[in-house]
């Protein structure tokens, strides 16, 4: 990736920024992952005043698919529920724990951990482009019916770039300082004392002959 930054949205450095965009995933991720396991314990439970109304839009579509009783078709789309659920509250899980990673990395400079989020948000990234394709196609293909929210999903696409380069320049930056890279070629003014250079101007310069020795002439150059 050649796209790097010197500096947050914000005007923070990309230390901060980096463990702003780590807290920022912990909590929206906690609050769906915690979201989905209500969900599943009312599906369970068959506590339906929120689930019912999607209980019954599974029941509806799939009637002419599957040729069973009313009460068997709320058990299988109830069942559908509950695996959308799991599905997601697993994704979430995952999503905290890459995140508690950034942040740790972040704290501690660790470029392994930093990496590791890295390479998955870049996996999210191009799953997220995939299923933007794919609601595009299908909202041309059944424009009577709604398929996802292209707006938000293109919106959560430039974010996730964004956060992407953000936490990417900050892996390099320190990636350079461990390595030893100039403070000039970092964007960084160099740090520590200065370096004072004292020279002596009472004491005269050599001669010029112990610079400078003479030329040896033609019969004095040792044998060979």
């Amino acid at each position: 990736m050649k796209v790097k930054v010197d500096q947050c949205c914000c005007g923070c450095t990309l230390k901060t920024g980096t463990i702003l965009i780590a807290a920022y995933y912990i909590v929206s991720s906690s609050a769906v992952f915690s979201m989905c396991i209500l969900r599943m314990s009312m599906v369970k439970h068959g506590t339906n005043n929120s689930t019912g109304p999607v209980i019954d839009s599974k029941i509806t579509e799939n009637k002419g698919k599957i040729n069973k009783d009313e009460d068997t078709l709320t058990e299988y789309a109830a069942a559908r529920l509950n695996t959308m659920f799991s599905i997601y509250a697993i994704f979430f899980a995952f999503s905290i724990l890459i995140n508690v990673m950034l942040l740790v990395g972040a704290h501690k400079e660790n470029l392994r951990l930093i990496y590791i989020w890295i390479v998955a948000q870049l996996i999210y990234l191009i799953m997220s482009m995939i299923g933007l394709i794919s609601n595009m196609f299908l909202s041309l293909m059944n424009s009577s019916e709604k398929v996802g929210s292209i707006g938000s999903t293109l919106l959560n696409i430039v974010l996730t770039f964004y956060f992407l380069v953000v936490v990417f320049s900050y892996h390099e930056q320190i990636k350079d300082r461990q390595q030893g890279v100039p403070h000039r070629q970092q964007g960084v003014p160099p740090s520590g004392p200065p370096v004072v250079v004292y020279i002596d101007h009472q004491t005269p310069p050599p001669p010029y002959a112990e610079l400078y020795p003479p030329w040896p002439q033609q019969g004095q150059f040792p044998p060979k």
